[in-house]
């Protein structure tokens, strides 16, 4: 009976976490419509081919990096692509790197509380096994703002810069562990996508 429950919390713990990191995505994605609408005009047939085309940059750019043909893209297949897509940055030479360090989640500081402590370092090491997914997305976006607008450097690295600070922001939260910390990030989170989403905008 033990058994069957814990393997019962592992199944709801992970339905849980693979539905916030759909959500981190979508945000992140939103995020990147609201700085080409702020910046370019983009209303919703534009942002739509940007997502769309986003999707489609990832998928081609897969089955180039890929190391075999029974490869399949999914988020738990992603760090050919990931690498590949770094590659494809500098060649921008959008300084992704200098980027994600200066917006990145601080290391967790010592704790009176050692149960608090253990569960925020689990909480920021969920926010860095993110990572890898919600970037390539954000790279995407910029590789197809680049091939269908012909933005350049200082364009993508600002885009970039908005994407990041904006998401850091908001997730930087998480790992303060407080109930009202987590229902104010819920609460932008879904209200920037929403945002998005209510122009007639689908991810």
């Amino acid at each position: 009976m033990k058994v069957n429950v814990k393997a019962a919390r592992r199944a709801q713990t992970e339905k849980r976490i693979n539905q916030q990191d759909t959500e981190a995505i979508e945000f992140g994605m939103a995020l990147g419509c609201i700085f080409c609408r702020n910046l370019r005009g983009f209303g919703k047939k534009r942002m739509n081919r940007l997502i769309r085309g986003t999707y489609e940059e990832l998928v081609d750019r897969f089955i180039m990096y890929r190391e075999s043909e029974e490869e399949t893209f999914s988020p738990d297949n992603l760090l050919t692509l990931y690498a590949g897509l770094r590659v494809q940055m500098k060649g921008l030479d959008v300084d992704v790197e200098a980027i994600e360090d200066e917006f990145s989640f601080p290391e967790v500081s010592s704790s009176w509380d050692r149960k608090r402590l253990v569960i925020r370092r689990e909480r920021r090491q969920t926010l860095l096994n993110r990572e890898v997914l919600v970037r390539c997305y954000w790279y995407g976006m910029m590789l197809y703002l680049w091939y269908e607008y012909n933005w350049g450097t200082q364009r993508l690295t600002n885009f970039y810069r908005f994407c990041r600070e904006e998401y850091r922001d908001v997730y930087i939260q998480y790992l303060a562990y407080t109930p009202e910390q987590d229902t104010r990030i819920d609460r932008k989170v879904k209200e920037t996508i929403a945002q998005i989403k209510d122009m007639g905008v689908a991810f």
